[in-house]
């Protein structure tokens, strides 16, 4: 629903590449758009050389020539002048109105105008445009001061210094600059700067193939291109754009869904783990979405590549990679980035899928996240360098982009056990946790059960070893094994590993005796539960002994018992059973055998090479005879590599070495 409803532009162009696709028409007619800068340097050189306007006002003219007349003439009366003929006075004003007059016959500004850009000013009186003048031509106030000093009619000394001063005093500018008006000229003149050039008619050949892209023809298609959605949108209906739309979706989460049934079914059949699969797509096409729609970030910010990290952390390479492959297909819908984008992320989460190994180490994870940031940074310039062919060409500001993207792969850290909790998941960071020697039911189970709790760790290291043989979590093979046995605290002297002298065994009859050892893996489940630990633990727990048979109680009731042979397939057998159920997952199939093996390996008269094999192939024969794994998921190449690992394990354990050519095996 968040895709878009217009069609989309299908091409993919630069300048300077090859046109691959066939020759292109106008498919409408269309205008031919400037581009951003050419439309900014047009409106530039409007402002640069747009000329101001300046109101002249002549009836300042008319003001001056009184007020100064009037001022003059009142001076003279009060001045006591005996001297000077009566006639001469009026000979003065006379000379002082000619003299206003002729410098008020131009306008006078109240500052030079010698440095005004550009040169030419325009003057208005009124609504009347009078002329376009030289700047440098009109007259200043300083300038007609000079010209007052220099002013030496035929007039009375005294009556000439009288009229400077007065003159001085008295001017006033006729000439001033409008900002409303050259304001309201300059946006006129802005408005008319078009950002079209020329008009492409219908059928007109823009670009053949094969032609090298041009700035001409670079200008051109991204006209096209502004023009094509709002054009296919009024002609084309959004109802088929939709169905476009949603039929790719399908293939792709068609797609998605045969691999999961193929690879990964369990998953398939669980809706919540199928729940957190599908929730990266919702999530990254909503994130995608809202930056592409609502803000001016770029879809470069998104950190994708949390995906496969807390992906691979509950599952395997292979899931993360392809949910992530998904997620950016989908999101390629909704960004306006094209292929780079797409190219881009894909090559990310590969390195990502590639070296992130566990989350719980700090410095392996930040040493991730410098390489998904370099590879970002390094594909980017690669596809910038091939569209540009200039390094100063490309948009620096998508770098910060991709740093901040870096930069918030580290919410992968946090998001981990978050999800754990919300989904029933175990995590790399929460096992560790499990693993420390001072949990509750670790140190309980060391001071109670100090021979079961040395037990576990041997079981652990068993197990772990098989487990990177074959490339299983190794990490919850040992926590389980820490755990597995948990149930033995509840009646430890009953248990071999816990007993320093007589056994209780002694004074129980067999039914009982099995039934406190079977109960270790039913109360080992309870405490597990109890002290909330993962699903993952508890079901290893339940499963580590399947359904087998507490073989030596079992013998010893027949042995009592000889009538009840016969009836091995009724409740006899079934009490002398553990509950199950079988192991499934190739992590619980193994915890079963290592635990196996290490108890088996105690009972040993002699510890050397040959023994420890017999030992191994007796044991795990048993387990595939009896059925144990007929639910497992792990094979018989796996089962081989995993033996091979045991064999190597317990011999190091025992310290058993190769008895040479004509070394004696003691």
């Amino acid at each position: 629903m968040l895709f878009p409803q217009e069609g989309r532009f299908r091409y993919e162009y630069s300048e300077g590449l090859v046109w691959s696709y066939p020759d292109l028409f106008a498919p409408f007619d269309f205008p031919v758009y400037k581009n951003w800068d050419q439309i900014e340097q047009e409106k530039l050189n409007v402002t640069q050389h747009h000329i101001p306007t300046y109101i002249y006002d002549r009836s300042v003219s008319n003001q001056v020539i009184t007020s100064t007349i009037s001022e003059f003439d009142n001076a003279v009366s009060q001045l006591s002048l005996d001297s000077v003929p009566h006639d001469a006075f009026s000979k003065a004003s006379n000379q002082i109105r000619s003299f206003l007059e002729e410098l008020y016959s131009q306008p006078i500004s109240e500052t030079k105008l010698n440095g005004t850009r550009p040169e030419t000013i325009k003057i208005e009186q009124g609504d009347t445009i009078l002329e376009e003048v030289t700047a440098a031509d009109i007259p200043a106030i300083s300038s007609i001061l000079s010209i007052i000093d220099e002013w030496n009619p035929d007039i009375d000394v005294e009556l000439l210094a009288l009229a400077k001063t007065i003159l001085r005093n008295n001017l006033k500018a006729s000439l001033y600059y409008s900002k409303e008006k050259t304001d309201e000229e300059l946006k006129h003149k802005l408005g008319k700067v078009t950002p079209e050039t020329s008009t492409v008619k219908k059928g007109e050949l823009i670009v053949p193939q094969g032609a090298i892209v041009s700035e001409h023809h670079l200008i051109v298609l991204n006209s096209l291109k502004e023009q094509y959605n709002q054009v296919m949108e009024e002609e084309r209906s959004a109802n088929w754009v939709f169905a476009g739309f949603l039929l790719l979706t399908i293939l792709i989460i068609g797609v998605y869904i045969l691999f999961l049934y193929n690879h990964q079914l369990t998953i398939l059949k669980n809706p919540l783990q199928l729940s957190f699969l599908f929730m990266w797509f919702l999530v990254f096409s909503y994130l995608v979405y809202a930056v592409e729609t609502y803000t001016d970030l770029s879809s470069y910010l998104l950190p994708f590549c949390i995906v496969p990290i807390v992906i691979k952390n509950f599952y395997n390479e292979r899931l993360a990679f392809f949910t992530h492959v998904v997620v950016i297909l989908i999101a390629s819908f909704l960004s306006n980035l094209g292929y780079e984008f797409t190219f881009l992320q894909i090559l990310t989460g590969i390195l990502t899928v590639l070296t992130v190994q566990e989350t719980r180490e700090w410095g392996a994870f930040f040493r991730t996240i410098f390489l998904i940031f370099s590879t970002y940074v390094l594909g980017f310039l690669g596809l910038e360098w091939i569209k540009s062919g200039d390094f100063q060409l490309f948009d620096h500001s998508t770098l910060i982009w991709l740093g901040l993207n870096a930069f918030l792969t580290l919410l992968a850290y946090p998001l981990i056990p978050l999800i754990e909790r919300i989904f029933g998941f175990t995590s790399a960071i929460s096992l560790v946790e499990l693993a420390d020697m001072n949990k509750p039911l670790l140190r309980e189970l060391s001071l109670k059960a100090p021979g079961t709790f040395q037990h576990s760790l041997q079981v652990g290291n068993i197990a772990e070893d098989a487990a990177n043989e074959i490339g299983v979590n190794s990490l919850l093979i040992r926590t389980a094994a820490l755990y597995h046995d948990i149930g033995k605290m509840n009646a430890p002297n009953y248990f071999i590993e816990n007993q320093s002298g007589g056994s209780p065994h002694n004074d129980t009859n067999p039914l009982e005796s099995a039934k406190i050892i079977i109960n270790h893996v039913t109360e080992g489940v309870a405490m597990a539960k109890k002290a909330k630990l993962p699903k993952a633990i508890v079901n290893m727990i339940q499963t580590h002994h399947g359904t087998t048979r507490v073989e030596y109680f079992y013998r010893k009731y027949l042995e009592l018992h000889p009538s009840d042979t016969n009836e091995e397939s009724g409740d006899i057998v079934s009490s002398f059973s553990y509950p199950g159920p079988k192991p499934i997952t190739k992590e619980e199939s193994i915890l079963m055998l290592a635990d196996s093996l290490e108890a088996s390996c105690k009972s040993l008269h002699e510890h050397n090479a040959e023994s420890i094999d017999l030992l191994v192939e007796r044991i795990i024969d048993y387990k595939i005879n009896n059925g144990q794994f007929t639910e497992s998921e792990l094979s018989f190449e796996e089962l081989e590599k995993c033996k091979m690992s045991f064999k190597r394990t317990l011999k190091s354990i025992y310290h058993v070495r190769i008895a040479y050519p004509g070394q004696s095996k003691s």
